[in-house]
């Protein structure tokens, strides 16, 4: 049992970036046949990751017969004379998994400044959150089984699930309370996208108001689960440790994250489990091998730019996630929701947990970066602010390829090509030694492997 589910049970118990296909909007007249007998409301069991219960967070019983006969009426009226606006709204919403538009938002936020625990953290809250509230509503709509609008003009391809609640408006919800949280000063902003997200559900004839008003009930709802989460995660904790001193240790006065390694892990039990072997003794035969290593590199044209472009925050999140809404456009998952969210969570999740991990082991040795080591060893940019071993690039980059071939084995070998490249490409750099890479690698795979295992375990026939 992961920590995440360790703290829940104390807590109940003690108290546009990515690449985008064309729409083709396919208008059609649908009459569709009772919920109970389509496919998507599955025969598969699909745990939360974090809420405990989706059944505390069904909504109230949907409207009644009288009820709904009034909402298809008011319904058939604005289909069909939707404007121009509004069926660009659809065409914006419909496109991709449930997650696609709120990714593109958050890395849009993230596209400054360098990687950080903390971003990797906003990712994999944003994504989790999304996941369980496509678990509560699924939930939902097996319980209650209402049928979609009948005999409407519909904008794309009706899913084949039941009606209430809409799940890409609890989607919504939930993403929304989550961006949030991450970025007050926009709360307002996200909430009227959110409420936008849900008019496409509306106008694109695949779902009542009553759907769409109780999906971003029950969304904001998961979210708030995910926010107290948050609020006890241990990232506000601040470092009273001492700063150990030697020739091998990090030097300068400036060291960040240094206790991310102690932030609450999603999967993994304790990030200690993970701390590899100590770092070549700075004079040890291996450490004259990796400083000559670093120094004979001819840095090219084309091996500086491979130094230079995974130095970019752009390579650490944007890179990947825009391939995960491609893989999902490949595999037709878009109505997928669940499958999809699943991915998504269990990437952002394994990253989180393997830069827990790897900051745990940067701050249990201290390790002194290279040009700080050899004054002849060449940079291409400043020293990040914080120790040398493990290489958080590595850990990082493995976490991605190792999650991403799970989900989408096709891309497997582009993708730890990618990771690979993102590695050496920290020596090619001179901030980096072999070993920094070798144990970060390590790291990412490791934990990567026990999250893909629990996510495995969320879903059962």
């Amino acid at each position: 049992m992961g920590n995440i589910w360790k703290s829940v049970f104390h807590n109940l118990t003690s108290k546009n970036s990515a690449p985008r296909l064309a729409l083709t909007a396919t208008i059609t007249i649908c009459t569709l046949v009772s919920s109970q007998a389509v496919a998507g409301d599955s025969s598969q069991t699909w745990k939360p990751w974090l809420i405990q219960t989706t059944e505390s967070y069904r909504p109230d019983t949907p409207p009644d017969i009288s009820e709904t006969s009034q909402e298809l009426k008011q319904l058939k009226q604005r289909t069909v004379a939707l404007t121009d606006e509004q069926k660009a709204n659809v065409e914006y919403w419909q496109p991709g998994a449930a997650n696609y538009r709120w990714v593109e938002m958050i890395l849009e936020r993230y596209s400054k400044g360098p990687p950080s625990p903390f971003k990797s953290r906003g990712m994999a809250l944003l994504n989790a959150a999304i996941y369980d509230a496509l678990v509560a509503s699924s939930d939902a709509k097996q319980h209650f089984k209402r049928d979609r609008p009948t005999d409407i003009t519909k904008i794309g391809t009706p899913p084949g699930s039941s009606s209430y609640p809409s799940s890409r408006a609890a989607a919504a919800g939930a993403a929304a309370a989550i961006l949030g949280y991450l970025f007050p000063d926009e709360a307002n902003e996200f909430a009227r996208l959110a409420q936008l997200a849900a008019q496409a559900r509306i106008d694109s004839g695949h779902n009542f108001p009553s759907d769409t008003d109780a999906g971003l009930q029950l969304g904001a709802a998961v979210a708030q689960r995910y926010i107290a989460y948050a609020a006890t995660d241990n990232s506000d904790s601040e470092f009273t440790g001492e700063r150990p001193t030697g020739p091998d240790k990090l030097q300068g006065e400036v060291f960040v994250y240094p206790t991310a390694g102690e932030w609450q892990t999603w999967v993994i039990d304790s990030p200690d489990d993970f701390v590899p072997a100590p770092p070549p003794a700075i004079d040890s035969a291996q450490m004259k091998v990796e400083l000559a290593e670093i120094k004979s590199i001819e840095r090219t044209v084309p091996v500086a730019m491979q130094g230079w472009i995974y130095h970019s925050v752009t390579r650490a999140y944007h890179w990947w996630y825009e391939r995960v809404a491609r893989a999902v456009f490949e595999n037709n998952l878009e109505e997928n929701l669940l499958q999809s969210a699943l991915a998504y969570a269990t990437i952002a999740i394994a990253n989180q947990d393997s830069i827990i991990a790897c900051f745990n082991a940067k701050y249990t040795y201290w390790m002194i970066r290279p040009a700080q080591l050899d004054k002849e060893v060449p940079t291409l940019f400043p020293n990040p602010p914080h120790p040398s071993y493990p290489g958080a690039h590595s850990c990082s980059s493995k976490s991605y390829a190792v999650t991403f071939s799970h989900f989408f084995p096709a891309h497997s070998s582009a993708v730890h090509k990618a990771a690979e490249d993102a590695g050496q490409s920290r020596i090619i750099a001179g901030i980096h030694y072999q070993s920094d890479k070798v144990a970060g690698d390590e790291i990412g795979v490791a934990v990567s492997n026990e999250v893909i295992a629990y996510a495995e375990s969320l879903v059962s026939d």
